[in-house]
């Protein structure tokens, strides 16, 4: 989570039940998800569902962002009895608070070291670029048997099991990237198969599903974005993983970098609060060193982080 100032508190009031945070549609900011651990959490006054997953930010005046302010604010909008949980940087220490902040004296204080702090969804993208760096951004990057490309009269041609390798490849970055994270594919369910689903296992008997990941390998234009984000987004429902992702890996001539607001694939995205990934990935070394400019400017590694 975001840095804060020396001394400054986050208070997130726990919201639920019949009464949505929707009353204060004209004050918040935007609904976000607090789970993945990316959102800014300084200056606001945070609402949110018992599980993180419905949340939005009420601003608190550059003036009141204390901790003597922010109950005032909560009286102020009928809040002060609802559960609260504030989060003190400086100490690492988080109050529970299950009465609400008007008996603050009875709230349940718990340390923390950061150390088994949960990955936030960027780490997990930052990860997989690694992977895509190594070993699938051009052909030199594995020995020519594991390749994703063949030769075939004389011009390279993506292999027809191109996704379940890229699977396989982003299965083992992100098992090797931290003991504690699981990564587990092909998931079966009623809403179908996932292809890849995130982890966190910091203890015997602890999991926290972090993301599902739906991979797609571009071919050639067509609305198969759209279509995963709608697959994913009911994956995530039915298998209670926070988060859901398209990765799109990108395999044309032709260079299209980040999908615009305008693009169907972005407007579902945001509709279903799925993450859109994209990667563009080249055939030969001669082509991505043609591209040295776009790839160095962050297009191919991360030419699309859209957040919903």
């Amino acid at each position: 989570m975001e840095e804060v100032s020396p001394g400054e508190k986050v208070v997130i009031i726990l919201h639920s039940g019949p009464e949505e945070p929707h009353e204060f549609d004209e004050k918040m900011i935007e609904y976000t998800s607090l789970a993945d651990g990316t959102e800014p959490l300084a200056g606001s006054l945070w609402l949110s569902s018992e599980t993180l997953l419905t949340a939005g930010a009420l601003p608190v005046p550059l003036g009141r962002r204390t901790l003597s302010g922010v109950k005032t604010l909560a009286s102020e909008l009928g809040l002060y009895d609802k559960p609260a949980a504030i989060l003190d940087f400086q100490r690492r220490t988080m109050y529970v608070a299950s009465e609400g902040l008007r008996k603050l004296s009875k709230a349940e204080e718990i340390r923390y070291d950061g150390q088994d702090a949960v990955p936030s969804l960027e780490s997990v993208r930052q990860q997989i670029s690694r992977v895509v760096e190594r070993q699938l951004l051009a052909p030199s990057g594995m020995p020519d048997h594991e390749s994703l490309w063949r030769t075939l009269n004389s011009k390279k041609t993506l292999i027809s099991n191109a996704e379940a390798k890229i699977q396989g490849l982003l299965k083992t970055g992100l098992n090797s990237w931290d003991k504690r994270v699981w990564a587990e594919i092909e998931t079966r369910g009623i809403s179908g198969r996932f292809d890849l689903g995130v982890q966190w296992r910091p203890k015997v008997g602890v999991s926290i599903k972090l993301c599902v990941l739906e991979l797609k390998v571009v071919r050639e234009a067509t609305n198969e974005a759209e279509k995963a984000v709608d697959q994913v987004s009911a994956y995530c429902a039915e298998h209670e993983y926070h988060r859901g992702v398209v990765s799109l890996f990108d395999t044309r001539k032709d260079i299209s970098g980040t999908p615009g607001a305008d693009d169907p694939a972005v407007i579902a995205a945001k509709r279903e609060r799925v993450s859109l990934w994209t990667w563009h990935l080249f055939s030969t070394a001669a082509e991505f060193q043609a591209n040295r400019n776009f790839v160095d400017g962050g297009g191919s590694i991360n030419s699309g982080f859209v957040a919903c």
